[in-house]
């Protein structure tokens, strides 16, 4: 392995992990004040952490690497993401597998009493057959579903993060050598 991919990986596992665990204890917190972690709210808080996280291990490798790159800041920011994605999977299937399975069942009671309210305005919108089938895949939910969840909300928040973050100190940096 080059010294280039050293670093990237270095320094993406070092964020990456870091922020998984801050973001672990963040979930853990809330689980054990008996919080609703399956909020969206709480998802946009953990996509806002991965995003500095993301920020921060771009900054650091650059740091280190003083050829600006894109293709480096995304690798840099990829693998930050996945391995924050993967922990947080892992986390979620034990939580609801081993330690609080009760939360699916709170999970799933939580969105059907959501739809019931809703009830009119969707079979409105989209006819009685579809409010049927949605109920019937709510009730369906297994903790699979709501760890992968959570792996596609990070994966695609840290995916634009990454791509945006890229951007922006690539035109930052090259500008200032330029001038």
């Amino acid at each position: 392995m080059n010294l280039v991919w050293k670093y990237i990986f270095r320094t993406a596992l070092k964020y990456g992990l870091t922020c998984s665990i801050i973001i672990l204890v963040f979930f853990s917190v809330l689980l054990y004040s008996d919080k609703n972690i399956f909020n969206p709210a709480l998802s946009l808080l953990a996509g806002l952490i991965v995003l500095v996280f993301i920020l921060f291990s771009i900054i650091e490798y650059n740091q280190i690497d003083v050829v600006p790159k894109f293709w480096k800041n995304m690798s840099v920011g990829i693998i930050n993401y996945i391995i924050v994605a993967l922990i947080y999977f892992l986390f979620m299937m034990i939580i609801i597998n081993l330690v609080r399975p009760e939360l699916l069942n709170d999970y799933i009671s939580d969105r059907i009493a959501m739809m019931d309210e809703n009830k009119g305005g969707f079979i409105e919108k989209f006819g009685e057959e579809t409010y049927i089938k949605t109920l019937q895949d709510v009730k369906d939910t297994s903790p699979y579903d709501l760890a992968l969840d959570g792996l596609i909300k990070i994966s695609f928040i840290g995916l634009f993060s990454t791509i945006f973050i890229s951007l922006i100190y690539l035109f930052f940096k090259t500008k200032k050598i330029t001038s």
